[in-house]
């Protein structure tokens, strides 16, 4: 693949996708010295998407060899100045200043990209940079808040995290933010993939919902309160269960199950 696309490129040197295909390759080999020559190639020779892919590429390559943190936020804040008007750069910046423990600067640059009203029309990335929507500048932002003595904005951040749907290493680190803080994170609810699939597909709020065993009503509660529900039905063939569910969600409908 890769001696192919050298082929190709040694007849059409200045063409930017035969240039970040290689570099891509060359990446992939952890040969991050010729990758980056090839997104500077991209750099010099394109536009577009791929010029400002290739400036936030070049920043994850210079990162990986260690002792070029200068370059690596050079090239960061490059992407940020070449499309102002998109938000991965603003996170790449927010980030690099994190893992330097710059908490003011984090915050700045995560409240910035936030701040970018995103187009949907825009195109996606050709390859990522780990921007995974809006979830992981909040991140940033409640994260460096923490340090900056915003305390309780953190934390309510963090905890309204938990309910969305964020990767599992972002989960894995709020929770374990949340606990360094002193404060509790709510178990995972075993609903919250049934939550996430519905908002998915249908949207953010249910007109009904029907809950078939109600566990005491909680799982309904739960669906209830998650999907903003306009009327919830609690269904169970225990009549102890269902005495209580009345007992504990009086707003709630509860019915009978006929079992044959």
């Amino acid at each position: 693949m890769l001696a192919m696309l050298i082929e190709q490129v040694s007849n059409d040197p200045f063409n930017p996708e035969l240039n970040f295909k290689i570099a891509l390759e060359y990446e992939k080999l952890n040969q991050t010295a010729s990758a980056v020559s090839f997104y500077q190639r991209v750099a010099e020779y394109g536009n577009g998407i791929l010029v400002y892919n290739s400036l936030l590429k070049m920043s994850e390559c210079f990162e990986k060899q260690k002792d070029r943190q200068a370059t690596v936020m050079q090239n960061a804040m490059q992407a940020v100045a070449y499309m102002p008007d998109r938000p991965e750069a603003y996170f790449r910046v927010s980030q690099l200043h994190e893992r330097a423990s710059r908490w003011q600067d984090c915050y700045t640059f995560a409240e910035m990209g936030l701040s970018v009203e995103w187009d949907y029309g825009f195109e996606h990335l050709p390859q990522s940079v780990g921007y995974y929507g809006k979830y992981v500048l909040d991140f940033e932002k409640a994260v460096s808040g923490w340090w900056l003595g915003r305390k309780d904005e953190s934390i309510k951040t963090f905890q309204v995290l938990l309910t969305q749907n964020v990767a599992p290493e972002y989960r894995a680190a709020i929770i374990n933010n949340l606990e360094r803080m002193g404060f509790e994170s709510d178990p995972i609810n075993p609903l919250e993939p049934v939550i996430t699939n519905y908002r998915k597909f249908f949207g953010n709020k249910a007109s009904v919902v029907f809950d078939v065993g109600t566990r005491d009503g909680k799982d309904a509660d739960y669906l209830s309160k998650q999907l903003k529900a306009s009327k919830t039905y609690a269904i169970d063939a225990n009549p102890l269960a269902i005495k209580k569910t009345e007992e504990s969600y009086p707003w709630m409908k509860v019915l009978e199950c006929a079992v044959s």
